[in-house]
């Protein structure tokens, strides 16, 4: 099987998948099958142990080397843990519709350099695995280009536990210098950039366009590259939400550079 299209329910309900979910491999129905394309537009459902999230599990494409493309219609509203993990996709559209994405959904895609966040009606919740270094959707994807034109927000668990140690939602590694340089284009639909949005993430620009209003407590926290920020004009700056850590305070740019790009990594944090 190398193409794989999941049509759209007359009843718009979701397809129920087996999924077979243990310590030692977790399968699901496709896989070591080669898919290269696929065509979701319908809602999944797969039994998944939500009480060991924080083991790393395949999802119900299995572990894929070969999945390039990936396209999702109007009627997916949430990915579920894994759904994607070790794709081999290089771009991936994420439409308005979709309203929720879970732990590790893009877990491992080795070739993932591109995310774009298209406008939606409602806020899309970002979940996460807990642990010391809570971690997003996108941990070991190495995106250089995200585009975000929607509010994004914490689930519930993920706003409790986050601190400024997490690695944000797009979990780019905090300490390596061979980090790739990542752009990062916020649009118009963005009000609020959340707490630890971007942390690590190793931009060395940022526009922030004139409809956001609030930047929360370490939104850019430990982008050590970050060197120029352009507010574009609305009348009022705005908001910033200092953090209330009291041994290792700071405010949303906290352990970043915005000074001089010439200096060592350890001489130019602020």
């Amino acid at each position: 099987i190398k193409s794989l299209t999941f049509k759209p329910s007359p009843t718009n309900t979701a397809l129920t998948l087996g999924y077979k979910a243990d310590e030692v491999d977790d399968q699901g129905l496709f896989d070591d099958a080669s898919l290269r394309e696929l065509n979701l537009d319908r809602e999944l459902i797969y039994t998944f142990p939500e009480d060991e999230i924080d083991n790393m599990y395949e999802g119900p494409f299995g572990v894929n080397g070969y999945l390039k493309t990936i396209t999702l219609g109007s009627q997916v509203r949430t990915l579920h843990p894994y759904i994607f993990a070790e794709a081999e996709i290089t771009e991936m559209i994420i439409p308005g519709t979709v309203n929720e994405i879970k732990d590790f959904a893009f877990y491992n895609c080795t070739e993932l350099g591109s995310i774009r966040f298209e406008a939606g009606t409602t806020p899309l919740t970002i979940g996460f695995q807990p642990g010391s270094d809570e971690r997003g959707p996108f941990f070991q994807s190495p995106l250089t280009k995200i585009y975000v034109n929607r509010e994004l927000v914490a689930s519930e668990a993920y706003a409790a536990a986050r601190d400024q140690w997490d690695e944000g939602i797009f979990s780019t590694s905090f300490y390596d210098d061979d980090d790739p340089k990542v752009t990062v284009t916020l649009q118009g639909n963005v009000k609020t950039i959340s707490d630890y949005m971007f942390s690590g993430v190793q931009m060395e620009t940022i526009w922030i366009p004139r409809e956001v209003e609030t930047i929360c407590k370490g939104a850019f926290y430990y982008c050590y590259r970050l060197y120029g920020m352009t507010l574009a004009h609305s009348g009022t700056f705005p908001t910033l939400i200092e953090d209330d850590i009291k041994s290792d305070g700071g405010g949303a740019f906290k352990w970043t550079l915005l000074n001089d790009p010439s200096l060592n990594k350890n001489e130019r944090w602020i």
